[in-house]
């Protein structure tokens, strides 16, 4: 369901224990004289973490200062309330709000907005059944310490003579098992902090007989420290072999930058204009395609001008120089042309490659023929080409979009992937397209 947009929320961090019945009670009800209103616990989530920092979200509302709450201790198992104490607490004047779990205690919480309504007096006995001996937090904690454990020891595990000897390991051991010990100690500690709340809260239910037992101020403070050591010891834990990894992959990269030394890496010439550009075929233009004198090429833009960070320019009717002479193709060109005619606006794109032998150029052709389902590619017989495969869309009324012709053709060592989009029939240059893949002596 959808929060209204009018409703409001606000979190706060609980200064009390919930296991501080009292207390914890008092300062919902201040919060609802500020116009706070209980509505959530962050515990219900995270339980099994130590309580140093619970949350409460309250719903922003006018103030009333006859809002109060009462927590009554839910029976273990127990999450809903049952019929019988509803029916109680509804003759009092109260209603049910919320179930709020703990380590060591559950809470149905209740509210009610009646001044003379009166307080349902909580049985310290049924307070002492329901604490309960945070074996859960305990398990839950320790579980995944051990699995920690297990997991350092599958990554550092070495045989006692080669550890001995690696010098650069040691050290990396070293930490990892301080870090590991702080976290088991700080543990420890504040499981042991839940223990004695336990075990101090029952023994002020016996001694004093009363259904409000408090706990020690500094309890949740030294909780809170506790839990800021766990979250720093953990975040350690969790990226000291991390930074290992880091480490070795920096490793590796300088070893992949020693054989890039040796391998030559594609280098890049972009932009150049193609009235600058002097190619050994024939390139078919689109001003040849035009015929008449009316193409006008599209001028170069530049996006957001002025704004350094966002500044980008787009080029039109350029080429791209492209080599990697360690590669089956060591050669190709990407030749962009765009503009428009009596005709319309048209753009041309052409890759053209230059491939170490036939071979290679057929392998390519193959693999951009195969690469995507979107293409439907046929075979033509064309003069001047060893393969010469088409594809179009949008050249009849019924396909409803923009005309678009892609060709695939290859002679010997040289092969070419073009695409053109604009309203002339692309199948009348065929073969000037052919004739690109012969070089002019």
């Amino acid at each position: 369901m959808k929060t209204p947009k009018s409703t409001y929320y606000k979190w706060k961090f609980s200064p009390v224990n919930l296991m501080d019945r009292g207390r914890f009670q008092d300062w919902l009800n201040q919060m609802a004289r500020q116009g706070l209103f209980y509505h959530w616990y962050s515990n219900k989530v995270i339980r099994f973490i130590p309580g140093g920092f619970p949350m409460v979200r309250f719903q922003v509302k006018a103030p009333d200062p006859n809002r109060r709450y009462h927590l009554y201790p839910a029976p273990e198992l127990l999450t809903e309330p049952p019929a019988d104490l509803l029916e109680r607490y509804r003759q009092y004047g109260w209603t049910y709000v919320d179930y709020i779990p703990s380590s060591c205690i559950s809470y149905f919480l209740f509210a009610t907005d009646d001044p003379s309504a009166a307080e349902p007096n909580s049985d310290p006995e049924s307070l002492y059944r329901a604490l309960r001996f945070p074996v859960r937090n305990l398990l839950v904690l320790v579980f995944p310490t051990l699995m920690m454990i297990f997991m350092y020891g599958l990554i550092f595990y070495r045989p006692l003579g080669e550890l001995a000897a690696s010098q650069q390991l040691l050290p990396i051991l070293q930490t990892v098992g301080f870090v590991l010990l702080a976290l088991l100690l700080s543990l420890l500690f504040s499981n042991g902090f839940q223990w004695l709340a336990y075990f101090l809260l029952r023994r002020e239910i016996r001694e004093e007989h009363t259904a409000r037992p408090s706990l020690p101020r500094w309890m949740l403070a030294a909780q809170r420290v506790l839990a800021v050591i766990e979250t720093a010891a953990l975040l350690a834990a969790l990226l000291l072999p991390s930074g290992t990894f880091l480490r070795r992959l920096d490793r590796l990269t300088d070893a992949r930058h020693e054989v890039q030394t040796v391998v030559p890496q594609e280098q890049v010439t972009e932009n150049i204009p193609l009235e600058d550009w002097e190619p050994d075929f024939n390139l078919l233009t689109l001003s040849e395609m035009e015929g008449d004198g009316s193409w006008v090429p599209t001028e170069d833009f530049t996006f957001a001008p002025g704004v350094p960070s966002m500044e980008k320019e787009i080029h039109y009717n350029v080429v791209d120089l492209h080599e990697a002479p360690e590669q089956p193709i060591p050669t190709w060109y990407t030749i962009s042309q765009d503009g428009t005619g009596n005709s319309g606006t048209s753009s041309l794109s052409i890759t053209y490659y230059l491939a170490r032998d036939g071979e290679a150029a057929q392998a390519r052709l193959e693999r951009e023929r195969t690469s995507s389902e979107h293409y439907d590619y046929q075979p033509i017989e064309v003069p001047g080409a060893e393969e010469f495969w088409c594809d179009s869309v949008g050249l009849t009324p019924e396909e409803d979009v923009a005309p678009a012709w892609f060709v695939l053709a290859r002679k010997g060592d040289r092969l070419l992937e073009l695409r053109y989009d604009g309203s002339l029939d692309l199948s009348e240059w065929f073969d000037d397209i052919a004739a690109m893949l012969t070089p002019v002596e």
